[in-house]
């Protein structure tokens, strides 16, 4: 194996990651000491263990088209039987499992109703969305949308009328619920729902 240097600025962004829930305060006085050291910082053996158990954590959690996948397993159903039983379209469950939708697009009282259904604790929904939020999330960074692809140095030969030649970018709705402020809220009413 080459030996390979750790470059200091990514060692600071992993930590930082895994470490997010903390203090600004702190994190800013942990990057500024890993960035003041350099590339010769050494993690003593407790914070390595620290952090591959956090990166053990993480790749453990499974995510929510996972989980509802393995329930459906464990109980011999299909998706359109576990439709019909809680009244939520089969294309929506199918997108829940193959993890293309946000949970928070899909009505709280349905999905509570499918949770029920297929016995998944309030703990392990919690972080399945999670995990399946961030996927959403980082799968939305890399696409490019179709308006980024304009070519602004070539002329039209056939001009186009006015509505045609200035798109409008239009909002569709989906940032209301495409972000962690929105998943948030939805945690915190499911978890009242599940409790009651």
């Amino acid at each position: 194996m080459e030996n390979k240097k750790i470059d200091a600025l990514d060692e600071a962004l992993r930590i930082i990651y895994l470490e997010g829930d903390a203090d600004d305060t702190l994190m800013e006085k942990k990057l500024s000491h890993i960035l003041s050291v350099g590339n010769g910082a050494e993690m003593s053996e407790n914070e390595k263990r620290r952090l591959f158990a956090k990166l053990g954590e993480l790749n453990e959690t499974l995510t929510l088209g996972q989980v509802i996948r393995e329930k459906l397993q464990g109980l011999q159903m299909p998706s359109e039987q576990l439709s019909g039983s809680i009244a939520l379209p089969a294309h929506v469950i199918n997108d829940l499992i193959d993890d293309k939708i946000y949970t928070n697009n899909v009505p709280i009282v349905f999905f509570r109703d499918l949770l029920k259904k297929l016995n998944i604790s309030f703990e392990q929904a919690e972080k399945s969305i999670r995990k399946t939020f961030e996927l959403l999330q980082n799968s939305a960074l890399g696409v490019p949308t179709a308006h980024t692809f304009r070519a602004s140095f070539r002329r039209n030969l056939f001009p186009l009328d006015d509505t045609r030649s200035s798109p409008v970018h239009r909002s569709d709705g989906r940032e209301l619920y495409e972000n962690k402020e929105a998943m948030e809220k939805y945690l915190n009413r499911l978890g009242e729902l599940l409790n009651d």
